[in-house]
């Protein structure tokens, strides 16, 4: 894959994940403005805010009030009412005050994992579906050899219903094409959510190809920020607050936020992404993607000795 694919690759999935927070940020400027902080906080608490027993929140707390680097999951889960779901997008957001960098780990969802909890091995993906979020902090610990502070958990298909409530999005096609019967011409569409989830369905023979997929699916979280930001209204704050409760979960609890958009607020002068290096080897009749150590220690040497290892 060359450099500018990789670039590319990287950005996207951190868009896949980020738009939770860019909303969340929306949200929480809004409600200082409007003295609504207090009934707000409140419900974003009983519905958003889910500790691990895995993190030791003391410890972040603590790590947070003075500034120190926290590491954060980022997890895009497919989950329909009823369904367990699986993780689709997963990455370590590792933040340093100290040079005000910003450090994106991507990580292939495929990637071949110890489950120590259940003494087994598996993709990545797979250990969202047979433990939680709990599991793929575990897991993720234990394949980097870190300690992770932070989760914001964002559900995938509740980007659908925020798609309609914002009465759909424009999106600047550039290629003619079809997917299961929906026909895309090229030029400027108007997309529901339906349209737009069938938009950023993946094309390619290729399962560990993704890149054609997360390009549309850029174009679309785009779209819906820029839609949602435009001419902010009562009843815009609603349909993503609906969304936040609804799609988003996170152990950052909420009288702690306003100390970590205080406390980390320049922490964007230098932002570098990095998709973790493999191979993809089959073993019984399953495809994995193979991180090898010297990845790992790569990862180490980026974030530093104050990367917080286990």
């Amino acid at each position: 894959m060359s450099n500018s694919n990789q670039s590319e690759k990287t950005k996207l999935h951190w868009l896949t994940i980020s738009i939770g927070a860019v909303i969340l940020c929306v949200i929480i400027t809004v409600v200082h403005i409007d003295n609504y902080y207090s009934s707000v906080m409140e419900t974003f608490h009983n519905r958003m805010y889910q500790p691990l027993s895995t993190i030791d929140h003391e410890r972040s707390k603590e790590k947070l009030a003075n500034k120190e680097r926290l590491n954060f999951l980022l997890l895009g889960v497919e989950q329909r009412a009823g369904d367990i779901g699986r993780a689709d997008s997963i990455v370590v957001l590792s933040l340093n005050p100290s040079t005000d960098s910003i450090k994106l780990i991507n990580i292939h969802k495929d990637t071949r994992v110890s489950m120590i909890s259940e003494d087994t091995e598996g993709k990545l993906a797979h250990a969202f579906a047979n433990g939680g979020v709990e599991m793929v902090v575990e897991s993720v610990e234990n394949l980097l050899d870190m300690e992770l502070d932070y989760y914001v958990q964002l559900n995938l298909t509740g980007i659908a219903d925020l798609v309609d409530s914002l009465g759909g999005i424009m999106i600047d096609n550039q290629l003619d094409f079809e997917v299961d019967g929906v026909h895309f011409a090229s030029g400027e569409l108007h997309l529901s959510g339906t349209q737009a989830m069938r938009y950023v369905q993946k094309l390619a023979d290729n399962p560990m190809d993704d890149l054609t997929q997360m390009i549309r699916q850029r174009q679309v979280l785009d779209a819906i920020i820029d839609t949602a930001s435009k001419e902010l209204t009562i009843h815009k704050v609603e349909v993503l607050l609906d969304f936040l409760l609804e799609n988003v979960r996170s152990n950052l609890h909420v009288d702690l936020m306003k100390d970590f958009i205080v406390n980390y607020a320049d922490v964007h002068k230098e932002v570098s992404s990095y998709m973790l290096q493999g191979s993809i080897e089959e073993m019984d009749g399953v495809y994995y993607f193979i991180i090898p150590d010297e990845e790992v220690e790569k990862v180490q040497h980026m974030l530093g000795d104050s990367a917080g290892e286990l």
